[in-house]
């Protein structure tokens, strides 16, 4: 396989604009290729494109290409929507639509036999999107082919990509090539069988399963409280999130919402009596003084890493499904089929607990910061108040963990 040697250049000295260079294949007659790009998103996009091709001992651009530098079809509305979405939504989030949306990009080139600088709007139709849902799905498609048909969810989310930038770009006063909007496709359903949702039993034999002192506060966190693991509660911090004085965890910081609804209600979650006596306990492990330690940790961290920080090279503070799936198989000695998210598991049953006990589905979602239409027309003010004697009620209904043995240290 051929080496990719590529890579993106920002505008300095004469040279006003992005751009992307790379070395051409000794079989196109080889020398450097430089391309000029109108963005720093277009040259990205560019980027992916010529590393796929080089891998394949393709010339991405041969002589005679034109420049995307200005070019007024689908490419530029491409880099404008990403341009917007990187203002409005998280790096990682960004980057699986850039993907997606090559892919994309890439199907129209194959269904138009034009160059990507000549697509346009209007090649946007509804028979496209349906052509593109079976092009997804066949081997060897893609920038860089596949010799299996792709997962349906990797088709959904690509399909959503697609969507997604023709909804924008059909409303955006800048671009009337597109016209309407592409009707909706029918696509399969979401889920085949129903998720796997674990019982209070279970969850707790997994927590007591876990092996490192860390793993095992996350597990306790995700068994009574339903929140996201690494965007909330391997972030949560003493005093600030977790108040044991008023008895409350918010999940009202920016940082711990996943979506606008969320951080618009900015809820407080009543601590139960089984997890205000653990909190109690690490607060005391972690060095805090006097009837309430929990006082003097303001600031740190609930969840305390090890020092040798194992599994921590990507992002450091994170739980890796993987890790948490080991402890779901010595817990019950296999995995569920059909699941596949395991720390996600402990909210799906958290919720599916809740709901087991009677307690009112409204209340639930309002818990777990999901939306409903109810939540939607009643607004945000008086749900807190509404709601605080419920869910003291509620978060009661987790029957309490046996402490078990210690992790080792």
């Amino acid at each position: 396989m051929a080496r990719a040697r590529a890579w993106k250049e920002r505008p300095r000295g004469k040279r006003r604009s992005w751009s992307v260079v790379y070395e051409r294949p000794e079989a196109d007659g080889g020398g450097r290729v430089r391309r000029a790009a109108p963005t720093e998103q277009a040259a990205e996009i560019m980027l992916l494109r010529v590393k796929a091709s080089l891998l394949e001992g393709v010339d991405p651009y041969p002589p005679g290409t034109p420049s995307l530098r200005g070019a007024p079809g689908l490419v530029e509305m491409a880099h404008a929507w990403l341009d917007d979405l990187e203002r409005a939504r998280k790096e990682s989030t960004v980057e699986r639509h850039k993907h997606s949306l090559v892919l994309f990009l890439t199907f129209l080139e194959e269904r138009t036999g034009r160059d990507e600088g000549a697509l346009r709007g209007s090649d946007v139709t509804t028979d496209a999107m349906r052509a593109y849902w079976e092009w997804l799905g066949t081997p060897g498609t893609g920038t860089l082919g596949r010799s299996v048909p792709r997962a349906l969810g990797t088709k959904r989310k690509a399909m959503e990509t697609a969507y997604l930038f023709a909804r924008w770009a059909s409303k955006d006063e800048r671009f009337r090539d597109l016209g309407r909007e592409p009707a909706q496709v029918p696509l399969p359903p979401r889920r085949g069988p129903a998720q796997y949702a674990p019982t209070w039993e279970q969850m707790a034999k997994v927590v007591q399963a876990m092996r490192t002192p860390w793993m095992r506060r996350a597990g306790v966190l995700m068994y009574y409280t339903g929140l996201r693991v690494n965007l909330q509660v391997m972030q949560l911090q003493w005093g600030v999130d977790v108040d044991l004085d008023a008895g409350v965890i918010r999940i009202a910081r920016p940082e711990l919402c996943k979506t606008e609804h969320e951080a618009r209600l900015a809820r407080e979650l009543p601590i139960s009596d089984g997890l205000a006596e653990e909190l109690r306990g690490w607060a005391a492990q972690d060095g805090g003084d006097g009837d309430a330690p929990w006082r003097g940790l303001r600031g740190e961290y609930v969840i305390r890493l090890d020092e040798a920080g194992r599994g921590r090279k990507k992002k450091e503070r994170e739980l890796r499904g993987r890790d948490t799936k080991r402890a779901w198989i010595r817990a019950l000695g296999s995995w569920p089929e059909g699941w596949t998210r395991p720390n996600h598991a402990f909210r799906h049953g958290f919720v599916h607990g809740l709901r087991m006990a009677g307690v009112d589905r409204d209340l639930v979602t309002y818990m777990v910061g999901q939306k409903s239409p109810y939540l939607v027309e009643t607004g945000y003010s008086d749900l807190r108040e509404r709601y605080r004697e419920q869910m003291v009620e509620a978060v009661g209904k987790a029957p309490g963990l046996d402490s078990g043995p210690a992790p080792k240290q």
